[in-house]
């Protein structure tokens, strides 16, 4: 961020291309139809990433390409956060996903933050292998 950012500063929205990649999660079972051996294969694939955009409400901020494992591990060393979006991308099958994404605010949402605070673009996954 800016060393100063001008008060009434607001977030009307984000614009960009969200991508996630996950690993199939298939089974495959050898049925008999009339005699003839068939394998069956079914993708039990299941996930959800999460993608976060946040700002800080201390003065630390994260180095580039930081690595967290959780957001209670970013309040811990950042302090609490403001969410100003969230997006879900869920996968049923394997590979990878993309999501082109244009979110607007009619009027915005207040951004609350000073000098040295952080923007922090967070991403979480979570699989659930059934």
């Amino acid at each position: 961020m800016p060393d100063y950012v001008v008060e009434g500063t607001k977030f009307y929205g984000i614009r960009g291309n969200f991508s996630t990649e996950t690993q199939p999660n298939a089974t495959t079972t050898e049925n008999t139809v009339n005699g003839i051996p068939i394998n069956v294969t079914v993708d039990n694939t299941n996930s959800e990433t999460v993608f976060n955009l946040l700002s800080s409400t201390t003065d630390a901020c994260s180095s580039e390409a930081e690595e967290a494992d959780g957001y209670n591990v970013i309040e811990s060393k950042y302090g609490s956060m403001y969410s100003y979006n969230t997006t879900i991308v869920k996968q049923t099958l394997g590979g990878r996903q993309s999501v082109n994404y244009d979110y607007k605010l009619p009027d915005g949402i207040p951004m609350k933050f000073g000098k040295g605070r952080c923007f922090f673009y967070c991403n979480n996954i979570i699989v659930n292998d059934e």
